[in-house]
């Protein structure tokens, strides 16, 4: 009985989660590379390990360094990255928000 139940939920919440409406994003998804070039021209495109999937490529940098990153969006709507680990205030987050419902650091 619970698995029936349960397969019943499980198909009426895809069904109702994969409409196409204004608050559901439907059932077609885009996905998006970043890729590593060798340099600024973006034609020579650098391997990476095919167990990478989808990752793009790592950045590495220690304290004191600074690192320049240049890219060039291809995608046919506006594109950002998350630095994961590192350090910056909302005002350098890159992400609008209502001013005055967060404080800025």
């Amino acid at each position: 009985m619970t698995s029936l139940l349960c397969s019943y939920v499980t198909s009426r919440f895809v069904q109702e989660t994969l409409i196409n409406r204004h608050n559901r994003v439907g059932s077609r998804f885009s996905k998006y590379v970043y890729k590593e070039y060798s340099d600024s021209s973006f034609r020579s495109e650098i391997p990476k390990l095919s167990s990478y999937g989808l990752v793009g490529p790592l950045l590495h940098g220690e304290v004191g360094e600074v690192l320049r990153i240049h890219f060039r969006n291809e995608a046919e709507v506006p594109l950002s990255v998350h630095p994961h680990g590192v350090r910056y205030t909302k005002s350098n987050e890159g992400v609008c928000f209502v001013v005055g419902y967060w404080q800025v650091d």
